[in-house]
């Protein structure tokens, strides 16, 4: 998890360089041009205390009226967040947000349970997006991409079957040595993962370590949760749909500040 100063540093400096340039479709309306659902990823550092945080989920962004019939911006949350070791999984609420006038970026505020959260936000194009959190003192990174359309049978499986290449990094705060890395790519067949992996973990290293492990899929074939071993150690995520051929990862076991993505071998 890229959760170093000089990253979070160069993250936010990038989205000031392509915001200028950047802007998403702009109508009447600009609040349209968030329309649609998104699949996000984020990771850094909450303050105060210095908490390390690493989260993963889908925001849906739509137009509503306020009380007094002014234009509002409303978001659908399900997120899954790792809080100094605190894990909550696939957490539904709401949110709201909003456009600046030329449709270059803006702001979004989800208020999960766990932790509510501010991030500005900066189009890269009308379907990406990167995010800096901006309040609190937070040091928080991430990016968000339009979901593509999924589709979803009567076996949900089908969505994930077939060869991912994957990678993640992070931390397990239960550990004195706490850092995790690995990439690698798994096949999955039904609801079985078969597993091959290079990896760093608690200050040693496993090289082309095979495993095996288990996956499943949501009805609506949004996302899912997957689990399989590191070098004995045993790794728990959900994960999210971005499009048919890419999720993004969150570590879901106690302890675990993790993220990562995966792409479908063969796909551009």
């Amino acid at each position: 998890m890229k959760i170093r100063a000089a990253f979070l540093f160069q993250g936010v400096i990038a989205a000031l360089l392509i915001a200028p340039n950047a802007r998403a479709a702009c109508t009447a309306q600009p609040l349209t041009a968030l329309s649609g659902t998104w699949v996000f990823s984020t990771e850094g550092f909450s303050i105060p205390y210095f908490q390390f945080l690493g989260s993963a989920g889908s925001f849906t962004a739509t137009t509503g009226v306020d009380n007094n019939g002014l234009p509002v911006g409303n978001l659908t949350i399900v997120e899954t967040e790792g809080l100094n070791g605190s894990i909550a999984r696939v957490e539904p609420d709401k949110g709201h947000y909003q456009l600046n006038d030329a449709c270059t970026g803006g702001t979004l505020n989800l208020f999960v349970g766990s932790r509510p959260e501010q991030f500005d936000f900066f189009f890269i194009n009308s379907t990406e997006m990167v995010l800096v959190g901006s309040q609190n003192g937070d040091a928080i990174s991430g990016s968000a991409r339009l979901r593509s359309p999924l589709t979803c049978t009567a076996s949900p499986l089908a969505a994930i079957a077939g060869t991912w290449v994957f990678r993640f990094d992070g931390f397990d705060l239960t550990r004195g040595f706490p850092e995790v890395a690995s990439a690698g790519r798994f096949t999955a067949t039904g609801s079985v993962l078969d597993v091959v992996q290079t990896g760093g973990v608690f200050g040693g290293n496993v090289r082309y370590e095979p495993s095996r492990g288990t996956i499943q899929v949501t009805s609506d074939c949004s996302g899912g949760s997957m689990t399989f071993a590191l070098s004995g150690r045993p790794m728990l995520f959900d994960y999210y749909f971005a499009d048919p051929n890419r999720i993004v990862l969150v570590g879901s076991i106690g302890g675990d500040i993790i993220t990562g993505t995966a792409r479908r071998f063969g796909t551009q």
